[in-house]
C-alpha cells in the first residue's frame, strides 16, 4: 500500500476482485481482470483526463455459496459481474447413494440476456448382461442412477444433454461440434484409473426463445 506522497500504486492487488495489478508510472490504470478503474497518488488531474478516455472493462465481485440444506459447507466460489443474479445451487437426492448430490445453477444479467449455466450431473448405469437387460429396462432407474447405454461425447451431447435441458427452445439447430480429448484430464476425471474411460466435447446451437435468437 502506498502513502498520500507515494508514488506507487494505491494497491499492488485489485480492491475489487483480488488480482495482482501491474505498476504504472501514468497515474491511471484499469485491472485488467475486472476492468476496475485504479489510480495513482500524486497522478489525480492526469487520471482524470484519462477516466474519459478509458474502456472499462467487466466489473467482477467474489461470490461464495454454501450448502445450507445439507453440510453447511462451503462448496464453491467465483467472480461473478456485479449487478448478475445467482439461482440454484446443490440439490440432495437421497435415493441416489453413488451421488446423492447434485449442483446446478445460473447467474444472469437481469438487465440483458448474457447467462452462465451449470447443468446438473448426470447419474447413469449399464450392465451388459442379458439378464440385467430384462430386470433393468432403458430408462429405469437402479439405486438411484439411470439405466443407459454407454454412447461417445457428441451423441451424449445430442441426445442426453439437449433434449433435457433445452427442450424449451424452438427451432434448435447445431452449429458446430468438436471433440476435446484433454478435457478429462483437465477436470481430474478419475474414470480411467477405475478401469473405465473419458470423453470431453463441447456444441453450439443457435436457436430462438420468447422471439428472440440465442447461441450457445
Amino acid at each position: 500500500m502506498g502513502t498520500a506522497y507515494s508514488t506507487e500504486p494505491v494497491a499492488l492487488q485489485c480492491p475489487q476482485c483480488g488480482g495482482r495489478i501491474r505498476p504504472s508510472t501514468e497515474g491511471f490504470t484499469i485491472c485488467q481482470y475486472c476492468g476496475s478503474n485504479l489510480i495513482w497518488p500524486g497522478h489525480q488531474a492526469k487520471a482524470e483526463e484519462a477516466v474519459a478516455a478509458a474502456v472499462r472493462g467487466l466489473r467482477l465481485r467474489r461470490f461464495t455459496y454454501a450448502d445450507t440444506e445439507g453440510t453447511g459447507l462451503e462448496l464453491f466460489r467465483m467472480l461473478v459481474p456485479v449487478g448478475w443474479e445467482f439461482e440454484g445451487g446443490c440439490r440432495w437426492m437421497l435415493d441416489n447413494p453413488s451421488m446423492p448430490a447434485a449442483v446446478a445453477f445460473q447467474v444472469r444479467n437481469p438487465g440483458g440476456a448474457e447467462t452462465f449455466e451449470v447443468l446438473p450431473n448426470m447419474n447413469l448405469t449399464w450392465n451388459r448382461g442379458s439378464l440385467a437387460g430384462w430386470m433393468q429396462p432403458t430408462g429405469a432407474r437402479h439405486f438411484g442412477a439411470e439405466v443407459r447405454e454407454p454412447v461417445g461425447i457428441k451423441e451424449a451431447l445430442r441426445s442426453l444433454v439437449l433434449p433435457r435441458y433445452r427442450s424449451w427452445a424452438e427451432r434448435l439447430e447445431i452449429l458446430a461440434e468438436e471433440v476435446l480429448p484433454d478435457l478429462p484430464k483437465l477436470v481430474r476425471s478419475e474414470a480411467p484409473l477405475a478401469g473405465g474411460s473419458a470423453e470431453g466435447g463441447k456444441v453450439r446451437v443457435r436457436y430462438t426463445w420468447q422471439g428472440q435468437p440465442f447461441e450457445e
